[in-house]
């Protein structure tokens, strides 16, 4: 493939990745109705508030990511807005979280770049433009990068050490090993995923210390270690500075982060690698992903091994996560892309050669499973940007049909919060009571209130963590004193047939996702 024609394709790649990235970009967003309305994401309103904080009395949740960088960036936006726009405080908290989407746009593209030259380096051009089309089409990629967290740039930045990974294992030297031994800590002081960066690290030291067999390699490669180690540890105090200038509340955080994702143990991460991964990377994708291993494995390409040791050793750090979250496998997704390109291509020139257009074919299947996980995204993100969310949908049929002053029960989310609660688009004369289905709430007498409706969630329904609330939602489905009188979801589209299969979505696709359902109270 000529270098101008790879240079085009690539360039068309990246801004189909942005335009999906971009769209709906304003979804949302906290003040659209009144100035004290939050974010429909929480996660959002933690790196705000860290912003706000971060030089001053920090709470411990503004490090329960692991470390402070990406709060960092969250200061430097908030700087931006107040010195551009001189905003009010609720355009403020918006113009930060727009500023820092579109960031996470940025870091996908760098991402995407970056992936392409690794995959270019293990498998030839069409390897690496494959991984670069498919981690921009992910659907989970597409979604986190809507969202104020730190996955995305936590991601980037390890993506960053992977491929200097292939760059210690194909060409040797410390250099590599230093500049990726930077990125690791950084993504780490971002995201504590970013740590698996450093064992595609020390696999692609081993890869290069290993061919030549030298004589006293093995003490070399121990050197190269500590020498990975002594950068990593470096870039780590750089990305953490202001925790350190915290520590009671970076202790804190971590410890909400160890309560949060480690309390269990460590399970196999079976859901996270089956159902979830084929929301997060879409069926196609995902499947080729795992077979791109021992591809990868057996194509002996310096950088192959490092590769593969970052999905081993990701793989593994998903049996501490504990929920199925899509952003979890972020950190995944490049790695994931080369795997699956690396199969994709493989697979279809063996088969293309019975026909003499084993390239066509290769070009093929990786186009095909990057249109559907990108048609997939679009399909999501289309209605952020020309459609009215579910929650302001289901706030005005409340407006419209209730009548002035009758009572409406809500259901929070496990967290507590109003993240899948009705937003009412404009004045109204009703009387909301927030409905509890946390594990210290008793959720066995809300049916006997005498609430006029009670409006709930698809995640409420399927996710309470609460012991009462499995009988508080089968009284409330059963019909006897309630009746279903709206359901309000989004539209269904064919490509996501596990939802018409009755598997259970991933909880961050339901910030999208959500359906709602009213029940009025019979007569």
């Amino acid at each position: 493939m000529r270098r101008s024609v790879y240079r085009r394709v690539l360039l068309g790649l990246l801004g189909l990745g942005l335009t999906l990235r971009l769209l709906g970009l304003g979804w949302g967003l906290p003040g659209q109705v009144s100035p004290d309305e939050p974010p429909f994401h929480p996660d959002e309103h933690e790196a705000f508030v860290g912003a706000a904080t971060l030089y001053g009395d920090p709470p411990a949740a503004t490090f329960n990511k692991g470390g402070a960088l990406y709060v960092r960036l969250a200061f430097v936006a908030r700087a931006l807005v107040r010195a551009a726009l001189d905003p009010s405080p609720a355009r403020e908290y918006a113009a930060t979280l727009v500023v820092l989407r579109a960031l996470n746009a940025a870091f996908a593209l760098a991402a995407a770049l970056l992936a392409a030259g690794l995959g270019r380096q293990v498998g030839g051009p069409l390897v690496g433009l494959g991984a670069a089309a498919l981690l921009l089409s992910f659907p989970g990629a597409v979604l986190d990068a809507h969202y104020a967290r730190p996955d995305v740039a936590g991601a980037c930045l390890a993506t960053a050490a992977l491929f200097c990974a292939g760059g210690a294992a194909r060409e040797g030297g410390r250099r590599w090993l230093a500049l990726g031994g930077l990125f690791a800590g950084l993504a780490t002081a971002a995201l504590l995923s970013g740590a698996v960066a450093l064992a595609a690290l020390a696999a692609g030291a081993l890869e290069w210390h290993r061919r030549g067999a030298r004589p006293g390699w093995a003490r070399a490669f121990v050197g190269s270690l500590a020498w990975l180690a002594a950068f990593a540890l470096a870039g780590w105090l750089l990305g953490n500075l202001e925790a350190l200038l915290h520590p009671r509340a970076w202790l804190g955080g971590l410890g909400i982060a160890s309560s949060t994702h480690g309390a269990g143990g460590w399970s196999p991460p079976l859901p996270q690698l089956g159902r979830v991964a084929f929301y997060a990377f879409g069926s196609i994708a995902a499947a080729a992903g795992y077979l791109g291993i021992p591809v990868l494995l057996l194509s002996r390409a310096p950088g192959s091994a490092a590769i593969v040791a970052y999905l081993l050793c990701g793989y593994a750090a998903l049996g501490r996560v504990g929920f199925d979250m899509m952003r979890h496998l972020e950190f995944l997704a490049a790695p994931t892309a080369i795997a699956a390109s690396a199969a994709l291509v493989a697979g279809a020139r063996r088969l293309g050669r019975r026909t003499g257009r084993a390239e066509l074919a290769a070009g093929g299947a990786l186009a095909l499973a990057a249109l559907l996980a990108g048609q997939l995204s679009l399909a999501y993100v289309w209605p952020l940007q020309f459609g009215e969310d579910v929650r302001y949908r289901t706030g005005r049929w409340l407006i419209e049909h209730a009548a002035p002053g009758a009572s409406v029960g809500v259901t929070a989310s496990f967290y507590g919060d109003e993240t899948y609660a009705p937003r009412f688009p404009g004045p109204h004369e009703l009387r909301t009571f927030r409905l509890m289905l946390r594990r210290n709430h008793d959720a066995s007498g809300y049916l006997d209130l005498g609430l006029d409706y009670i409006a709930t969630t698809d995640f409420a329904k399927t996710r309470a963590s609460g012991p009462s609330a499995p009988a508080f939602f089968r009284g409330l489905f059963a019909g006897d004193r309630y009746q279903l009188a709206a359901e309000i979801g989004p539209a269904w589209d064919p490509l996501c047939l596990p939802d018409r299969l009755g598997s259970q979505r991933p909880g961050d696709l339901l910030y999208l996702r959500s359906t709602f359902y009213v029940f009025e109270r019979r007569p």
